[in-house]
């Protein structure tokens, strides 16, 4: 499974919040509202400099790997007790 393969499932909180607050001050910057206005654009686009530097990291470090591997053994073992249950369900009882 490659980095973006198992990016589809899962760990989508850092960036999320990175790129939520990067579309909140864009919008904010835009409209001219409050002291967002005021702020340099360096500062509005820097939660999405923040998200792909993480998205870089996660791939780097090979978090993204381990994420996608953990989610894969938790379903393995779902699968495996699912059938073991399965198995003693229809044992007969004597």
């Amino acid at each position: 499974m490659t980095a973006h393969a198992s990016r589809a499932h899962g760990d989508w909180g850092v960036v999320m919040a990175f790129l939520v607050l990067g579309v909140i001050l864009l919008v904010l910057k835009w409209a001219e509202v409050a002291w967002v206005a005021t702020l340099p654009w360096g500062w509005v686009l820097a939660p999405f400099g923040l998200a792909a530097l993480w998205w870089w990291w996660a791939d780097w470090s090979g978090y993204t790997r381990r994420q996608a591997m953990k989610r894969e053994e938790a379903r393995k073992a779902a699968r495996l007790e699912k059938a073991r249950a399965d198995l003693r369900a229809r044992t007969p009882r004597r």
